[in-house]
């Protein structure tokens, strides 16, 4: 009984990890990288008169040797979205022009809502973020759950 409770806490941590910011732009450099080496061993393979067993194992070796290089590549792309400790690529649930007296209802990114011409955005948790320069103001506005 014991050992169930602690496998489910080992799937607990797991999954966690899984949600992790890291770990999602390695999958997405990994993913990229794979579907760039299919293409080309399947080019290899198409034009070069290369066995199957070649192409696999030039794209198994290929995501072994640089997969590291693009989940860095994919992770270093992510900061720049960063400017001044604010992701650009957060959820906004309110939004306001700098002349409105009243926050819009809102679903999309903090860069969506800049995009849209909005000078003030509300983050899921409440904080307040200037579009301008991507700063938190530091207002913090109570939500209604809804």
């Amino acid at each position: 009984m014991f050992k169930i409770f602690g496998i489910a806490r080992s799937i607990k941590v797991f999954s966690n990890t899984l949600k992790s910011r890291t770990t999602k732009d390695q999958y997405g450099g990994v993913a990229v990288l794979v579907v760039l080496l299919a293409i080309s061993g399947a080019a290899l393979q198409h034009y070069g008169s290369l066995p199957e067993e070649t192409v696999l194992t030039w794209i198994t070796a290929g995501v072994t040797l640089l997969s590291p290089i693009a989940s860095r590549v994919a992770s270093w792309l992510h900061s720049r979205l960063k400017k001044d400790g604010v992701d650009k690529m957060l959820m906004c649930v309110r939004v306001m022009y700098s002349e409105d007296e009243s926050w819009k209802r809102f679903s999309g990114t903090l860069l969506d809502a800049k995009e849209e011409g909005y000078d003030v955005a509300v983050l899921e948790d409440g904080l307040v973020v200037s579009l301008r320069r991507f700063e938190k103001t530091g207002r913090k506005i109570r939500l209604k759950p809804e």
